[in-house]
């Protein structure tokens, strides 16, 4: 049959078994033959189908230019197959098999093989990322061992594998920074390992856990940021095991206790000075049963660095036992509940000294008790009949709300007070006594039986207090009574009150509260003196000091966007602006040479001229943003501002700096590069048919770059000495693909741009019709194809059934 020999004699083969792309990379093209030898013509599917599970993202990655996959096979004759193959920046490194499939419709679950394998390598910035491992090395399974209040150190080695120099910081996250020291081997710079190209350093870290951190298992995670990649950050793990430290402290107080008392207890103090939670039992051992004990509380659970009691009551078991005097030894033994029945007990022992009370005792006593009753009812008739109790107001408090004021600084002096016998105050008067000898008064508000005055509602409060049951308490209440009075007594509590425009100097200031009673309104009924210690401001401190960038470029024609323009310009907050005299702001190169001249800020008559649009005072807090530096030429800046304030402080001066920053040259530029008059940028794919004995074809090619940058021509012919030139380039007659690259590199930072063209030749028979998006662009017998710069992934329809 004419099918059966077309299925048994057709062919599929590729040019290759086998090949590598790398992650992120442009749309690579893959080419496969179907051979007809025989006489019929034949309809064939073509697919592609994975190997195995792993290989299953090729269905995304591989796609045929005939989506519908159904080739028509002439007789004597051979089909070429396109696939597009596209590797995503996120796919896995690793080698991926897969099989590309064909099958005649006529025989179904019969169809040809041809194997194929795409080895994915990673992208090209992976192999710029900095490395870096840490020893001793440690995991989950096998963490490092610490002692209780031992140190350990740990080494960090870092390698620079980019091709900048680079700086970089490690920290710690998980724990407290009390735990750890990062040491880098350079002192006295900025904290960082810098790094050349290449070059591999060491930075050493500390771990001093607190003494009383809790035993156990401890992942800590570090953290490595790069200064010149601050989005490449990378992480490492220490796995670390606390051992365990129990230890308890136990001391029992008084050692010998005299019996009885009015508080006849033993008081057991236990500090755990370990690092694990410790339960407790307490029980007691005495030789002689004449005491019961409650102990209390009898179990407890003590953290690590607490420190907890406990009370032992010792109780007579009989009372004809306390007319004898006797000793008794007791000793409290300390178990840990989870501990081994062969581990000693911790003890404490004490003396219990019993003094035997007389009979005589008791009448002395019930003899005490009533002769207190008459001298009480003398007193109370006395009180009644000769002597009426004052109910005078009286300021039982009078002191300021804050514990230490400066002058020039918030919080303002306020007052908190307390006057009893609220129903008694008709007025009350806040003064200040100044030093001038003169009396300022701030406050005077007056009182009604019928509530607060509006003024003070918000800032007072009546409170109501219950009496209690001592004598003195009684008898007021029984002269209340008397009066038809509220047997409570009212009490009024004011706080908050000060005066937004005092604004006192340096020293000790006098206040007086004066309160005026309803009999009485010339003549204070009671008053108060406070004196409030004003301090002197605090110097001016550089709250922060920063760049609005990290990184700047020179001024260009075209500005970068990833980069800051030329020149440098700070952010800075200084607290205490009233006290600022001048700020000096000099710029250090790497080595700490002066490269931008000191610059001085006077500030004589409030905010100078050349900051007044940059800066302003808030809360007597002078912040500026975006202030100009005269850093505009490429290279390195460390920027110091000094403060000099209007007063003289004792201590260091007033100083601050930035971190390292940079300035970089024009990146290089690629003005145009083109082929036959035709821009690369808009033309980056070029389609060239191949015709039966065609004379060779050259291209001509054009191109214009920024002066003083290293021009190349990739593959050939490499090096070229012009900025602006011109050359011809011959084409190969053999089909296949061909990329011309021009790359530019800048002569001091090694900073590259490139700008690519593919051409594809191919065969005349291979080119049916020209599409929609073909058109020619030269009498060279080019065609152009507009392809897609970047395309995503499509998802292949699967196989049909078999």
């Amino acid at each position: 049959m004419a099918t059966q020999q077309s299925l048994q004699q057709l062919q599929i083969a590729s040019a290759s078994g086998g090949y590598s792309l790398q992650a992120g990379m442009p749309t690579a093209r893959q080419t496969v033959a179907l051979h007809n030898p025989s006489q019929f013509a034949t309809q064939v599917e073509v697919w592609v189908a994975p190997v195995d599970v792993k290989s299953e993202a090729i269905l995304q990655w591989v796609r045929l230019e005939n989506t519908q996959g159904i080739f028509h096979v002439e007789p004597y004759s051979t089909c070429e197959i396109d696939l597009q193959v596209t590797v995503p920046l996120q796919a896995v490194p690793g080698l991926y098999s897969y099989e590309i499939r064909a099958q005649s419709s006529a025989h179904l679950g019969h169809y040809l093989r041809c194997y194929q394998q795409l080895t994915v390598e990673p992208p090209a910035q992976a192999h710029q990322d900095p490395i870096f491992h840490v020893e001793p090395a440690t995991n989950s399974l096998t963490p490092f061992q610490l002692e209780p209040e031992k140190n350990a150190s740990f080494s960090i080695q870092v390698t620079n594998r980019s091709h900048h120099a680079d700086c970089f910081y490690l920290t710690c996250l998980d724990i407290a920074p009390g735990w750890f020291d990062v040491v880098y081997p350079l002192a006295g710079r900025a904290v960082g390992l810098p790094l050349a190209p290449g070059e591999s350093g060491n930075i050493v870290l500390n771990l001093h856990p607190p003494q009383q951190t809790v035993a156990g298992n401890y992942t800590i995670t570090l953290r490595l940021g790069s200064q010149h990649q601050p989005d490449t950050i990378l992480f490492e793990a220490i796995y670390l095991t606390l051992a365990a430290n129990p230890q308890l402290a136990a001391k029992l107080y008084p050692e010998t206790a005299l019996l009885p008392t009015l508080d006849q207890t033993l008081t057991l103090e236990l500090q755990n000075s370990g690092n694990v939670s410790q339960a407790i039992a307490v029980t007691t051992r005495a030789p002689q049963q004449r005491f019961t004990y409650d102990i209390e509380p009898a179990a407890l659970t003590i953290a690590p660095g607490d420190t907890q009691t406990v009370t032992i009551t010792p109780v007579l078991r009989q009372r004809w036992l306390g007319l004898q005097n006797f000793k008794v030894p007791l000793t409290l033994e300390i178990r840990h509940q989870h501990q081994p029945e062969t581990v000693p007990l911790t003890t404490c022992e004490a003396t219990l000294k019993w003094q035997s009370q007389h009979r005589w005792l008791l009448k002395l006593i019930l003899a005490g008790c009533l002769s207190s009753g008459f001298i009480g009812a003398a007193l109370l008739a006395w009180w009644h009949l000769l002597y009426q109790p004052t109910v005078k107001p009286q300021i039982l408090n009078f002191a300021t709300t804050g514990e230490q004021y400066r002058a020039g600084e918030a919080p303002d002096i306020s007052f908190d007070w307390q006057i009893s016998n609220r129903d008694e105050v008709q007025s009350m008067r806040l003064v200040y006594a100044g030093n001038d000898g003169k009396d300022y008064e701030l406050y005077n508000a007056s009182l009604s039986d019928y509530g607060l005055p509006a003024a003070l509602q918000a800032r007072c409060e009546t409170v109501i207090t219950h009496s209690d049951d001592s004598w003195k308490a009684t008898l007021i209440g029984a002269y209340r009574d008397l009066r038809r009075q509220s047997p409570h007594q009212k009490s009024l509590h004011c706080g908050g009150f000060g005066h937004p425009e005092l604004n006192l100097t340096e020293g000790k200031h006098t206040f007086r509260l004066d309160v005026y009673n309803q009999a009485e309104v010339a003549v204070p009924a009671a008053t108060k003196l406070i004196d409030v210690e004003v301090a002197a401001p605090s110097p001016p401190k550089i709250v922060n000091l920063s760049a609005t960038a990290v990184e700047y470029r020179v001024a260009e024609a075209e500005a970068s966007k990833a980069l800051n323009v030329a020149p440098v310009q700070l952010n800075w907050e200084l607290s205490n602006a009233a006290d600022i005299q001048s700020l000096k702001l000099v710029g250090l190169n790497e080595q700490g040479v002066t490269n931008v001249a000191p610059t001085l800020y006077h500030f004589d008559r409030g905010v100078p001229g050349e900051l007044t649009s940059y800066c302003q005072v808030i809360e007597n807090h002078l912040r500026c943003n975006g202030v100009p530096t005269q850093a505009m030429e490429p290279g390195q800046y460390e920027f110091y501002l000094t403060v000099f304030p209007r007063r003289n402080y004792d201590g260091e001066e007033i100083m601050a700096h930035t971190s390292l920053l940079s300035i970089r040259p024009p990146a290089p530029e690629i003005v145009y590069f083109k082929v036959n008059g035709q821009d690369v940028r808009q033309t980056p794919k070029l389609v060239h048919v191949l015709e039966h004995n065609q004379t060779p074809t050259n291209l001509k090619l054009t191109w214009q770059v920024t002066d003083g940058a290293k021009v190349e021509l990739l593959p050939a012919p490499g090096h070229l000495e012009q900025a602006t030139g011109e050359l011809s380039y011959p084409l190969s007659p053999a089909e296949g693909t061909e990329t011309l690259t021009l790359k530019v590199t800048h002569p001091e930072t090694g900073e590259e741009t490139s700008q690519s063209l593919v051409i594809e030749k191919v065969k005349a028979a291979q080119v049916l019709q020209p599409s929609h998006q073909t058109r020619p662009i030269s009498p060279l017998n080019l065609q152009i194809r507009d392809v897609p710069f970047r395309s995503l992934p499509v998802p292949v329809p699967p196989p049909p059934p078999r």
